[in-house]
């Protein structure tokens, strides 16, 4: 067949045209739908813009594609998964602020009494009945480990008699001493009729408590020891 320069201008212009138009095209539309027609004789397939009017012709169904489905209804839910592993340990975190400081709690019940260091005990003035032995002053201590000291005066202005004296603690003697005073009396040109005596004796008190006694005697009438101080200072 013998196309002419007419005819291939024509056919030029066409194809110009249909170019155009295939540019200008809205496809798929604006709902993103695709629209087309099959042929049902051959079997073939062809895009149309229905945007421009495009329609499918005596022999052809139409088809659409890229529709958007409706939704469908949620799933059953699955199954619990298993225990993942155990991640890994956390930086520490910074201190917190300081609480507040709490009330003042209340008072504890009293404890029972200490064991005082040191005790103490004193007579003025104390008699000894013809110079008898006779317990001059005593101290009570608690248990433990004492040291006892013990001081007198010894007085007799009409005789001139021996002293004794000594610490007795559970009747047993602890500690004694001896000394004499004299009287004004004849032969005596430098008379003494006082004189001092001291005592001192560790002693050990096992018991719950115990008396430490001061006992003195002399022999002789118009005896008496007087500013009797005895002391226990505790040990242990």
């Amino acid at each position: 067949m013998f196309i002419g320069p007419r005819t291939a201008i024509v056919l030029g212009i066409g194809a110009v045209i249909v170019g155009a138009s295939a540019a200008d095209a809205s496809i798929p539309d604006s709902a993103g739908i695709i629209h087309g027609c099959y042929n049902n004789v051959v079997g073939s397939l062809r895009v149309v813009d229905s945007d421009r009017q495009g329609r499918c012709l005596s022999g052809e169904t139409a088809v659409d594609w890229n529709h958007t489905g409706a939704k469908g209804i949620a799933g059953i839910k699955g199954g619990t998964g298993d225990t993942g592993a155990t991640g890994a340990k956390g930086q520490t975190g910074d201190a917190g602020p300081t609480g507040q400081t709490g009330p003042t709690g209340a008072d504890g019940p009293p404890g029972p009494p200490g064991i005082s260091d040191a005790h103490q005990a004193y007579v003025a003035s104390a008699d000894v009945p013809n110079g008898d032995p006779t317990t001059v002053a005593g101290i009570d201590v608690p248990n433990g480990e004492w040291l006892i000291s013990a001081h007198g005066s010894l007085v007799n202005p009409d005789h001139d008699p021996q002293w004794q004296c000594e610490l007795n603690t559970g009747g047993q003697q602890v500690d004694v001493a001896t000394t004499r005073t004299k009287s004004a009396g004849p032969g005596n040109l430098a008379p003494l009729f006082f004189n001092e005596i001291t005592l001192d004796a560790i002693v050990d008190i096992p018991d719950a408590s115990g008396h430490v006694s001061m006992i003195c005697q002399s022999g002789q009438a118009s005896s008496r020891v007087e500013f009797i101080r005895i002391n226990a200072e505790h040990l242990t």
